[in-house]
C-alpha cells in the first residue's frame, strides 16, 4: 500500500493520510481481536491467535532481514531490532551491561492494545522472529503498559557459547540505513493490515465464528457511527445526501489504497468500481467488517442510506462493486425467503436486483434460491 493521492484527499497532506490510516487500521485490528476475546476468553483467543502471530513474526524477520542486508547474528539482530522500534513508534530507552542489556519504553503502537494482544506479540511474535534471525539472541518483556505497569520494560542476552557472551557492552552498532517517514508510514500500515487479517482469520477458527463475526459487526458499526463527524471534518465533507457520502468514501478508500473508476453518481445513489485493494485475497470477512464500518458512517450521516458492496474481490469477483443508496429492502426476520416486492413498488428493477444480490450476499438465501427469485423478479 505505497502512498498515493487522489483528486477527493489532494488537500490533505501525504504525511496526514498515512497516521489516518494507522490510526483506522490500528483500531480495526483490536475491535477484531476483543471480539473474539469477548467470547473465546483469554485462553482460547492467544491458542487461536497463536500460529498467526509466530508466523508473523517470522515472515516480518525474513523481510526485514533481506530489506536491510542484515548478518544473522547478534549486531544483524539488533539492527533490526531498531527498525521495528521505528514503526512500532516506540520512545526507547536502554542500558548495556556485560551480560544484559535492559530496555525500556513509554509509548507505543499498541499502548492501547488489550494486554492479551501485547502478550501474544512480545511473547510469541518477537521471539520467533529473533529465532529465524539468531537463535543464540533471548529475549524478555517483563512489564507491560497494557497490564498496568508504567512502562514496558525487558532484558536481552545471548546464550553461552555465543561470542558476544559476556561481552554485550563491546556489541558492535551497525550503521541504520537512512529511512525516511514515508517508508516508515508504509511499513507500519503493511504490518497493521497484516494484523487485522491474522485476528479476521482467528475469529474463522472459532468453534462458532457466527457468533462473533455479529458481535464483530456490530462494534465495527458503531466505530463507524463515532468516526463519522470526525472523518468528515478531516476531509472537509458537508452534506447528507449519497454525493456527500461517495466524496466522505472516496477519501476513505484513497487512504487504504482502493481505487477504481466512478460508475455513475447522483444524490440518490452512487455506484463506484474497485479494482485496486490490498485486501482482494484476504478473507470476504474482511470485507463484510469494512462495511459494517461504512455503514455506521451512513446511519450517523443519514441514517435513510446504506453502502452495500454487491461484487467483491475477496469474495471471487473480478472487481469490488461499492453502492451508497437509499434503503431499498428490508429483511424483517421471520419474513419468507420468496417474499419479494413487485415493479409496482417504489424501486426500480435496478434497486430490487441490487437488494436480492445483497441477500445472496450475507447468506440469507441460496444460490439457488437466489437464481429462482431474480428470474421471477425478471419475468413479473
Amino acid at each position: 500500500m505505497g502512498p498515493r493521492l487522489n483528486e477527493q484527499t489532494s488537500t490533505k497532506s501525504e504525511a496526514d493520510q498515512s497516521e489516518l490510516a494507522i490510526g483506522l487500521l490500528k483500531n480495526f485490528t483490536f475491535i477484531t481481536f476483543q471480539a473474539l476475546l469477548d467470547v473465546a476468553g483469554p485462553i482460547q483467543t492467544r491458542e487461536l491467535c497463536r500460529k498467526y502471530f509466530k508466523n508473523h513474526g517470522e515472515a516480518g524477520a525474513l523481510n526485514m532481514q533481506k530489506w536491510l542486508g542484515a548478518p544473522s547474528d547478534i549486531p544483524g539482530t539488533f539492527l533490526m531490532g531498531k527498525l521495528a522500534l521505528l514503526w512500532q513508534r516506540r520512545d526507547f530507552l536502554k542500558m548495556v551491561h556485560p551480560d544484559m542489556i535492559y530496555w525500556q519504553n513509554t509509548s507505543c503502537l499498541y499502548e492501547h492494545a488489550p494486554p492479551e494482544f501485547c502478550q501474544l506479540f512480545e511473547n510469541v511474535t518477537t521471539p520467533a522472529a529473533n529465532k529465524v534471525i539468531c537463535p543464540d539472541y533471548e529475549y524478555v518483556c517483563d512489564m507491560m503498559v497494557t497490564q498496568g505497569d508504567r512502562v514496558c520494560s525487558g532484558r536481552v542476552s545471548v546464550k553461552p557459547g555465543n561470542p558476544y557472551y559476556g561481552h554485550l557492552d563491546q556489541l558492535p552498532e551497525l550503521e541504520m540505513p537512512k529511512i525516511s517517514k514515508e517508508e516508515i508510514d508504509f511499513w507500519t500500515i503493511q504490518v497493521l493490515g497484516e494484523e487485522w487479517v491474522m485476528c479476521t482469520k482467528a475469529v474463522l477458527d472459532h468453534d462458532d465464528p457466527g457468533h462473533v463475526l455479529d458481535l464483530l459487526f456490530r462494534r465495527m458499526k458503531e466505530y463507524g457511527h463515532t468516526m463519522s463527524p470526525i472523518l468528515a471534518t478531516k476531509f472537509g465533507v458537508e452534506g447528507n445526501d449519497a454525493m456527500a457520502i461517495g466524496r466522505l468514501f472516496d477519501s476513505i478508500n484513497a487512504i487504504f489504497q482502493q481505487f477504481g473508476p466512478l460508475i455513475s453518481s447522483n444524490p440518490q445513489m452512487i455506484e463506484k468500481e474497485v479494482n485496486e485493494c490490498p485486501f482482494r485475497n484476504a478473507t470476504k470477512e474482511m470485507c463484510m467488517q469494512f462495511e459494517a464500518f461504512g455503514n455506521g458512517i451512513c446511519e450517523a450521516i443519514n441514517p435513510e442510506f446504506e453502502i452495500v458492496h454487491t461484487e467483491a474481490m475477496c469474495a471471487g469477483d473480478g472487481t469490488c462493486r461499492r453502492i451508497i443508496r437509499r434503503k431499498a429492502l428490508t429483511v424483517s426476520k421471520g419474513k419468507r425467503s420468496d417474499d419479494v416486492p413487485n415493479k409496482t413498488s417504489s424501486m426500480t428493477e435496478a434497486d430490487l436486483l441490487i437488494a436480492l444480490k445483497m441477500r445472496l450476499a450475507k447468506g440469507e438465501i441460496t444460490s439457488q434460491e437466489y437464481d429462482r427469485l431474480r428470474e421471477r423478479l425478471i419475468s413479473s
